[in-house]
């Protein structure tokens, strides 16, 4: 018997037994100039007899106003590593606010995203990220995909706080999928892992 194919199977099987008794399931797509999130719920996805129709998706603002269904790339971090804003909120308050801020001791990376596909042969769970805004100032590459992901599962708790579930939503009612492009190489999609399990 071929191993790969067993554990591929038990994996699919695993993930099929665990996600019957969630509530959600949400999948996180990292891009090189946009990311994003979508959700379904249990009952939608019964409801519509297995046919995705009700997949949600945050609205995200645009710049120059209006709205779309990803965001760029883009997050700001406060000096103590917490994320501050996450797509246009965060360009935006780094333009505009440079006179009156002092961000120096932040931390701003612009197309995060780009680190999966143009740095592949450089990722491990060490690299460091350099910010957007001046060379040899930057963190953990792992840490700031990490800290977008939990950025990603508390703007969707809250999403769904007003949601008439069994019960109060956590986030291990959800079953997260993080989408990872057959372009990346085994280091990358190892990153994505790391990623993942922080």
């Amino acid at each position: 018997m071929d191993v790969a194919k067993h554990d591929a199977a038990n994996m699919v099987k695993d993930i099929e037994n665990n996600s019957k008794f969630k509530y959600l399931v949400a999948a996180i797509s990292f891009g090189t100039k946009y990311s994003g999130y979508v959700w379904i719920s249990k009952y939608d996805f019964e409801a519509c007899n297995g046919e995705y129709q009700r997949i949600f998706s945050p609205p995200w603002k645009r710049k120059g106003g209006g709205i779309q269904y990803k965001a760029p790339s883009s997050v700001l971090f406060r000096p103590n590593k917490t994320v501050h804003s996450f797509g246009v909120d965060a360009e935006e308050y780094y333009t505009e606010n440079s006179d009156r801020v002092d961000f120096r001791e932040w931390y701003f990376f612009k197309h995060f995203g780009r680190k999966l596909y143009f740095d592949q042969d450089e990722l491990k769970q060490d690299t460091i990220m350099e910010d957007s805004k001046e060379a040899g100032h930057g963190m953990k590459a792992v840490d700031v995909f990490a800290a977008v992901l939990k950025y990603f599962e508390a703007d969707l708790l809250k999403r769904n706080e007003c949601r008439n579930f069994d019960k109060d939503l956590k986030s291990n009612d959800i079953h997260w999928v993080i989408t990872v492009p057959a372009i990346l190489d085994l280091k990358a999609k190892q990153f994505m892992k790391h990623v993942a399990a922080k």
